[in-house]
């Protein structure tokens, strides 16, 4: 068997078995040939005669030439996968001591997020109208890149849009009125006058200039340039320091974020998202430093806010807290 029919053959099992996204399976065979290429790898004959300690000689050069601990664990993962691949599917004979080779410890960091207060200045900032619709509907969806440009016109009318995400999950969402005003804007602004110029008839919502579906670069060339300005502008100077780092993805940690601190459970953010196991869920938490305070001192600020307000409604009305106060001696008095 050649390389190239087992690439096809790995694709196939992985897409139609497995169902995973062909996008996923491309960079897994990616990674996996930069592992043939180290080790100067004809066909699969030589592919089977790779023992573990030519893995772990290749996984030192990705070090020594300044792979992080994540970039080689995930080119590791792929080279695991092959080679799983090859024994238990095509019963081939390999070194089993490969999937035991353990993976790189990686030093726990902090990932970008902004604030719920920060990305909805941000969107007011923004000046460019579908710019601003593509952030208000990440933030407020979790929606990934690749679904975010299934969402059609009609979709923001109706409200909700069925989308399929990774692995071919299908999942709904749906728009709330804030998002729908503001893509209503670029819809009948920006996106008709692109249409009315290309001449091109089509729903999908978010469109290039060229009136062809937009692509991820250009869409992030832009959040990057908002998320630049918003951070050098006088009255939000150094509220995104990391502008260059600014992504859709970015978005989708502030999503998540914001849905924890509102209290929404795990399972919930985990459907939100479209992720299949809570474990990645949990990787796009973040603690601010109020939660983490309120966290030690054993409290809850919603509910220590609820409470503070109801007390002071107790304190206002003198006929209900002489009730409440017989209603206590009354209990007292069975006790």
């Amino acid at each position: 068997m050649e390389l190239e029919q087992l690439y096809k053959s790995y694709k196939d099992y992985k897409c139609k078995i497995e169902g995973k996204s062909e996008n996923s399976v491309n960079q897994y065979i990616y990674r996996i040939q930069d592992f043939i290429k180290y080790n100067n790898i004809k066909n699969v004959d030589d592919l089977l005669s790779m023992t573990s300690n030519n893995v772990k000689l290749w996984l030192s050069s990705l070090a020594d030439n300044g792979n992080a601990e994540r970039s080689r664990n995930t080119k590791l993962t792929a080279v695991k996968e092959i080679y799983k691949y090859l024994d238990e599917d095509l019963k081939m004979e390999v070194d089993t001591d490969i999937q035991r080779i353990p993976f790189a410890k990686v030093p726990k960091r902090e990932s970008k997020c902004l604030s719920s207060e920060d990305v909805k200045d941000l969107i007011d900032f923004i000046r460019d109208s579908r710019t601003r619709t593509a952030v208000a509907i990440i933030f407020q969806t979790g929606v990934r890149f690749c679904e975010l440009i299934q969402i059609t016109c009609t979709d923001i009318e109706r409200g909700y849009a069925d989308i399929i995400g990774k692995g071919n999950k299908e999942r709904t969402i749906w728009f709330d009125l804030w998002v729908q005003e503001i893509a209503r804007k670029y819809i009948n602004g920006k996106r008709r006058k692109i249409v009315e110029k290309q001449k091109v008839n089509t729903d999908i919502l978010m469109i290039s200039d060229w009136g062809n579906v937009i692509l991820r670069e250009n869409l992030e060339k832009s959040m990057k340039k908002w998320a630049k300005d918003f951070n050098e502008y006088p009255l939000t100077k150094g509220r995104l320091e990391w502008w260059e780092h600014f992504s859709p993805h970015k978005l989708r940690h502030s999503f998540a974020s914001y849905q924890f601190e509102q209290g929404v459970d795990a399972a919930t953010v985990r459907d939100s998202m479209g992720h299949s196991n809570l474990a990645t869920t949990n990787n796009y938490s973040h603690s601010t430093q109020n939660r983490v305070k309120m966290a030690m001192l054993g409290q809850k600020a919603k509910e220590n806010h609820e409470d503070m307000e109801l007390i002071k409604k107790l304190l206002a009305d003198k006929d209900l807290l002489s009730k409440v106060k017989e209603m206590i001696g009354e209990d007292n008095k069975d006790e």
